[in-house]
């Protein structure tokens, strides 16, 4: 009766209906009329509750709205565009929304039905064995099901689900059989040992219920782990998803999640009614079977990787006699790129609006709003260090050319085409090195060229940010690692509607003061706001800096002061609905933080009197998925992923910053870094570098995956790609098409 009564509610509370806005509050008239205002609506039974939360649709609204978004809980908040004044509108203005159960609602009801199935098992063991012969066979053969049953559950928890994870992305954990074995140790304790002691324990009738329910939780472990697998896009090494807002479910995901487990169990109770108990071992041993090879093919290409990574890390291991790792001259000539990944260009030229004083700080800056990468990856950065020969577009379709090799190429490109005319190269981080993000080989032969990694300033950079701890980091995060690796497991086992709980917004239910870890917005900040404790100035020579850095990749910890933290702190309720959400107020937060360290860096030369004889380009690789009001009201919300930012300061160049909307992009990079050279040329191909290959449009191609082995040898891994010619916020400029790899002809589709 209560499961009718839950779903009728939920049914008819998805019902979408009407609802009017009022209290009305100007925002700006940038792009279009913005205003806030209050959701009214009127239904006595279906409204925001303990039961029920408000979900507006973004897609139906009245048809004097342009975009819209939602905020709030008990009292709902939305921001939205208008096509006309306020002013000028008579009539109400509409807006549909529907209510969705909470998910704490939902958990309430999960465990009394759960509760409820525990209490009755004696009536679900009576229902199933209803015939002498069949409590035989069953009883029989109940130790080899329930030894099968929880050896299956511990090779997923315990091996599977790990081994899968640290293979996708092995460079990340530098200690993976450390951390597979904890795993494994503990599967081994919570589902084989202590379920394997409570089944010895007790009476035969016991027995006879808790092998029944290892049956059940089989068939529940496995839908949720292989089917209702989620679509997170991305997490890190620290566990860190890079958007927990894709961990809450949805009530059709919830729905297919229970009438999977409901039907499942339903074909083991008729199964084991025809007398099949021995039917259901041997479907553990193939499942075990099968998760067993798969875990160890996972682990030895974990392992092949390690080996390949020792030997190279031993290769290029680096004896630091001092942290000076950077070079700058008082007389010669100074080129710093920092490359920032990830970064924002509209959250850029909003701190610009926010805090007018950077305006005049970022003295000789010039910003490029209109500014495009050639995909949503950092994968294919190559256009970034070599220029517009090595665009992806153009490397996959002529398909000649090896990926790996045009990768370390691009690198080169700018530290030899400077060399020939007396600079001496650093590189921190060169992303796509041989396509890999360590390996370092590829300077072997040059003596003019130095690369290092961050992790040999990770440690003082921590300690510096932390005022003199002694820190280390890998300890710490091996640490991290092993925490919430076990939990992880247990996330990708359990039920949709607990996960983003369980997540706990990164904490993963550990307390803050167990041991002192770092997270990965710490120690890539703490890197970046670090610089300046790096650079050794000469009196002489000419240099050229590129450093790369992840600050504004993972803002997770970020908070309103712009700083990172240890812990997560909550967002003030005015940033959410300026921003739209959690996610994208950190975000905003990260760059803040870059554009504070970049300040930093330009006092330092300033006050070190080498700042007119520097060059200075800001880049990164591409956009991020933040909610953009112009963008999103013109059905461009795909260009928030290829905005990257894109700033330049030349030699002897003052006065505050300007805004320059001309057509560039991140290919531009090797030309305003060599364009005080006449005709620097890439010494790969003796083509001089230029920056006039985009004056007739660029292809931006839509990559399937962002990890280097999902790529092609000769081409990236891409279906769909873009055309984008002058302003790229003029839908009349994009188009976009399919690629058929067979004649590599492209026909024009929907754009979105």
């Amino acid at each position: 009766t209560i499961t009718v009564l839950f779903i009728l509610l939920i049914s008819l509370a998805g019902i979408e209906r009407k609802a009017y806005l009022s209290d009305f509050e100007f925002i700006n008239d940038r792009y279009g009329y913005s205003y806030t205002a209050k959701v009214r609506y009127y239904s006595k039974i279906f409204i925001t509750s303990d039961i029920f939360s408000f979900i507006g649709s973004k897609d139906k609204f009245d048809d004097k709205i342009v975009s819209i978004e939602y905020f709030g809980d008990s009292s709902i908040i939305c921001t939205f565009i208008l096509k006309d004044n306020l002013e000028n509108i008579k009539d109400d203005i509409i807006i549909y929304y529907r209510l969705s159960p909470r998910s704490y609602s939902i958990n309430i009801y999960l465990f009394l039905l759960f509760i409820t199935i525990i209490i009755n098992m004696s009536n679900i063991y009576k229902f199933i064995f209803n015939k002498h012969y069949l409590i035989e066979s069953f009883e029989k053969n109940r130790l080899r099901l329930m030894i099968s049953s929880c050896l299956a559950i511990t090779i997923t928890s315990g091996l599977f689900i790990l081994s899968s994870l640290i293979s996708n992305s092995p460079h990340e954990f530098s200690s993976p059989f450390y951390l597979i074995i904890n795993d494994l140790s503990m599967s081994i304790g919570l589902f084989f040992l202590y379920p394997m002691f409570i089944y010895v324990l007790f009476s035969e009738k016991i027995k006879n219920y808790l092998t029944l329910l290892a049956l059940f939780f089989v068939i529940f472990a496995m839908i949720n782990t292989f089917v209702m697998t989620g679509n997170y896009i991305n997490i890190n090494n620290e566990f860190l998803f890079d958007n927990a807002d894709l961990l809450k479910f949805s009530f059709k995901e919830l729905l297919l999640s229970f009438s999977l487990t409901f039907a499942a169990s339903i074909i083991l109770v008729f199964v084991l009614r025809f007398n099949k108990s021995i039917f259901f071992i041997n479907i553990n041993y193939i499942i075990l079977s099968v998760l067993l090879i798969i875990s160890i093919l996972n682990i030895s290409n974990i392992y092949k990787y390690h080996i390949k990574l020792k030997y190279i890390k031993n290769k290029n291991q680096v004896k630091l006699s001092s942290f000076k790792i950077f070079n700058l001259s008082k007389t010669g000539s100074n080129i710093i790129v920092l490359f920032i990944d990830k970064a924002v260009n509209s959250y850029w030229l909003q701190a610009f609006e926010k805090f007018p004083e950077y305006k005049e700080e970022l003295d000789g800056f010039i910003i490029y709003p209109n500014t495009v990468s050639f995909s949503q990856s950092t994968i294919t950065t190559a256009s970034l260090y070599g220029g517009y020969d090595y665009l992806p577009y153009e490397l996959s379709t002529n398909g000649k050319y090896i990926l790996k090799n045009k990768h370390s190429e691009s690198i080169l490109t700018v530290p030899l085409s400077l060399e020939k005319y007396g600079y001496k190269s650093v590189l921190l981080e060169p992303d796509g090195a041989n396509l890999t993000g360590s390996d370092l080989s590829i300077f072997d032969n040059y003596t003019n060229i130095s690369a290092y990694l961050t992790d040999y300033i990770q440690n003082y950079s921590l300690n510096i940010y932390f005022g003199g701890t002694n820190i280390n980091f890998e300890k710490t995060l091996e640490i991290d690692q092993k925490n919430k690796s076990i939990r992880f497991s247990l996330f990708r086992m359990m039920p949709i509607n607990l996960r983003y709980s369980f997540y706990d917004n990164t904490g993963w239910f550990l307390s803050s003061t167990s041991f002192f870890r770092f997270n990965s917005t710490i120690r890539y900040y703490s890197v970046l706001d670090s610089i300046t404790n790096f650079i050794n100035i000469n009196e002489n020579g000419n240099y050229y800096n590129m450093i790369y850095n992840l600050t504004t990749h993972d803002p997770y910890y970020f908070n309103s002061d712009f700083l990172p933290h240890l812990i997560v702190k909550d967002i003030d309720n005015k940033d959410l609905n300026m921003y739209g959400s959690e996610v994208n107020a950190r975000f905003f937060y990260a760059n803040v933080a870059a554009i504070n360290s970049l300040i930093k860096i330009i006092k330092y030369l300033k006050y070190n009197n080498i700042y007119n004889n520097t060059k200075i380009i800001v880049v990164s690789d591409h956009g991020a998925d933040v909610y953009n009001n112009y963008l999103y009201s013109n059905n461009l919300s795909f260009v928030a992923y290829i905005n990257p930012i894109l700033m330049f300061k030349d030699f002897n160049s003052e006065g505050n910053i300007k805004i320059n909307t001309n057509f560039m992009t991140i290919a531009d990079t090797p030309y305003l870094a060599t364009k005080h050279i006449d005709n620097a040329v890439n010494p790969f191909n003796n083509k001089i570098i230029t920056n006039d290959y985009k004056n007739n449009g660029v292809n931006i191609i839509s990559v399937d995956s962002w990890k280097a082995e999902a790529q092609l040898t000769n081409s990236y891994n891409f279906n769909y790609y873009y055309f984008v010619k002058d302003n790229i916020f003029d839908k009349n400029n994009w188009k976009k098409f399919k690629i058929d790899w067979k004649n590599k002809e492209s026909k024009q589709v929907e754009l979105k």
